[in-house]
């Protein structure tokens, strides 16, 4: 298997690989940014988006608020006291760099042609961040705490 998923990795370019491990830890995450790169220059809605991939609004808010947080995309249309309106914010693709763009747009090209290689790298990529955590978690177990009815 780890020789499969070596040929995975390897099919994909470099960029892609750190896109995916650095940017989007989500299915949800990825069709949106996917859906809005596609529209380059037209915002859609959180309902809009959500019809357009097929996913629920508070799974599709969560997506937007991290991909906005990785400066993937942004709230364009809408003033700041209008971002409490749901139906009012509308979400652009604005990636923050050009090579951000590029990798998107690799990212893109590679999912139209072979979604398999993309989706088993998410996979791995989502199976490694349990295994930090979970490891994480156990050696903070042992960290000895000072006691707070302690001087």
């Amino acid at each position: 298997m780890s020789s499969d998923l070596s040929d995975v990795r390897n099919a994909l370019p470099d960029d892609v690989r750190a896109l995916l491990r650095e940017h989007i830890e989500s299915y949800e995450e990825l069709e949106a940014l996917l859906a809005l790169e596609r529209l380059r220059g037209n915002g859609k809605t959180v309902d809009e988006l959500g019809a357009s991939v097929h996913v629920g609004a508070p799974l599709i808010e969560r997506a937007l608020r991290s991909l906005e947080a990785r400066s993937l995309i942004e709230c364009r249309a809408c003033a700041a006291g209008d971002r409490a309106q749901q139906s009012e914010r509308r979400y652009f693709y604005a990636p923050a760099s050009p090579e951000l763009d590029g990798a998107v747009r690799a990212l893109a090209k590679a999912y139209a042609e072979q979604p398999i290689p993309i989706i088993k790298v998410m996979s791995e990529n989502a199976i490694q961040r349990m295994r930090t955590g979970a490891a994480r978690a156990f050696a903070d177990a042992f960290i000895l705490r000072k006691d707070k009815n302690d001087g």
